[in-house]
């Protein structure tokens, strides 16, 4: 297997980048997500405890890798093709994104 190296350059932002991810490191960022540590985002619990759920996502997902194979396998046999999925956070914003994308009938709001 060949190594390919990538080379970049953050220009003139470089300095503010390498600031960033060494006060990320000092203030242990990576290990208070994944520990759900709250005041990362927010001072009090109540506002954001609830929309942490994300964090375990790629676990919950793996858990769950069987159904989802299955679920694979009968669109698969089925010949489905193409699949739309249509996602936002908040389930307030859902209608929103469904406006923008789909419009509205003629007539109705």
């Amino acid at each position: 297997m060949t190594e390919t190296r990538i080379d970049y350059s953050l220009g003139e932002y470089q300095a503010a980048v390498k600031s960033a991810l060494d006060k990320m490191c000092r203030d242990n960022v990576i290990e208070r997500i994944r520990s759900k540590d709250y005041t990362l985002w927010k001072f009090r619990p109540d506002e954001i405890v609830n929309r942490l759920g994300w964090i375990d996502a790629p676990a919950e997902t793996l858990a769950k890798i069987n159904d989802i194979r299955s679920v694979v396998d009968a669109l698969q046999k089925d010949k489905i093709s193409d699949i739309v999925l249509i996602g936002m956070g908040g389930s307030s914003l859902a209608a929103e994104v469904f406006g923008n994308i789909f419009g509205s009938k003629p007539g109705y709001p």
